[in-house]
């Protein structure tokens, strides 16, 4: 598995991931034991939690899995999950007592 140190190679990671994932059968794609779905899955891991510095990235890690979960017809095909969870890594990495302030 890689083990990415920024948003890019996060990136880059998820997109070979998924590439990989969407090139094999339909058959292979629906089975219960899918290596390529664990490794798409610990991909989508891995971009969640990429940590960003700036506004700008944290805008490209949030438009990039905005993405991820609509087709190319702008349809929604998946939940939103991997958006909250980076956004609740980001506001928790960044002020560690706002999750403790709200619950």
């Amino acid at each position: 598995m890689c083990s990415p140190t920024n948003l890019s190679r996060a990136i880059e990671f998820h997109q070979a991931a998924k590439s990989a994932w969407h090139a094999q059968s339909e058959d292979a794609r629906n089975s219960d034991d899918d290596p390529l779905f664990d490794e798409l899955n610990d991909a989508e891991q891995e971009l969640v939690n990429a940590p960003t510095s700036t506004d700008a990235e944290l805008v490209q890690k949030l438009r990039y899995l905005f993405a991820a979960a609509t087709n190319d017809r702008g349809r929604v095909v998946e939940d939103f999950d991997s958006v909250l969870a980076a956004l609740d890594f980001h506001f928790a990495d960044s002020n560690p007592d706002s999750a403790t302030a709200s619950a």
